[in-house]
């Protein structure tokens, strides 16, 4: 149930910002206020897309960071046991 009136919060602030919006910019016309509206979800949308992309690169990094800062803990380990031995 909180997701759900978190999602419907999220939509009604929205619709809101988006109808302060075209009001202080005074566009009143229905085809353009649709034409606006489109444009800025498509523009959300690609901002979206385009932060989850950057966001799993850098996550990616990191895990090919840990990969290759535990294979040389594993070397220098496996050497070390060597060299006692």
């Amino acid at each position: 149930m909180g997701k759900f009136l978190t999602t419907i919060g999220s939509w009604l602030g929205l619709v809101i910002g988006l109808d302060w919006l075209w009001r202080s910019l005074n566009i009143q016309d229905p085809p353009v206020v649709w034409a606006f509206t489109v444009v800025t979800f498509l523009a959300i949308g690609v901002l979206g897309l385009w932060l989850c992309a950057l966001w799993r690169s850098i996550l990616q990094q990191r895990i090919d960071d840990c990969a290759e800062a535990k294979k040389r803990l594993e070397q220098q380990i496996l050497k070390n046991r060597q060299s006692s031995e």
